[in-house]
């Protein structure tokens, strides 16, 4: 791949940080968000047509990188399909496909503010920060 055609701003994607809003665990990197978005709009060039895409994982992991997808390029993506052959990886990935739905994405705030206020860290509550921004772009996405 040779320099960035559809992502070409660099923008912040603080919120979607592996581990703060999204789950994860060891063995379960993330990947790029940048290189994700870039390689999914370049996908759908080449697909051509303008109707959403059905975009499935074989290999999902913790589901990061289709959870991602969902919450960027949701006018774009008419499912998402996730499969792995390990049930641990699965059970992430379920966690992090229902953050892709605003009700989904507004108990994972709820829970990281009562986290905040049960352990006493800050770190809980700039999460549950993240969660409602995002939550705000599921909502203007058409949720």
């Amino acid at each position: 791949m040779t320099g960035y055609r559809h992502v070409v701003a660099k923008d912040d994607y603080t919120d979607l940080a592996s581990g703060a809003v999204l789950r994860s665990a060891p063995g379960f990197p993330a990947f790029p968000v940048r290189l994700i978005s870039e390689i999914f709009l370049r996908a759908l060039e080449l697909r051509g047509g303008d109707t959403p895409a059905v975009v499935w994982d074989p290999c999902c992991g913790s589901g990061y990188l289709l959870a991602v997808l969902g919450l960027l390029h949701r006018r774009e993506v008419s499912s998402l399909v996730a499969s792995d052959v390990a049930e641990n990886a699965l059970v992430l990935a379920r966690e992090n496909l229902a953050l892709v739905d605003p009700e989904g994405m507004e108990r994972r705030a709820r829970v990281l503010e009562e986290r905040a206020e049960r352990f006493g860290k800050p770190g809980y509550l700039d999460a549950a920060a993240s969660a409602r921004r995002l939550g705000g772009l599921l909502t203007g996405e058409g949720g």
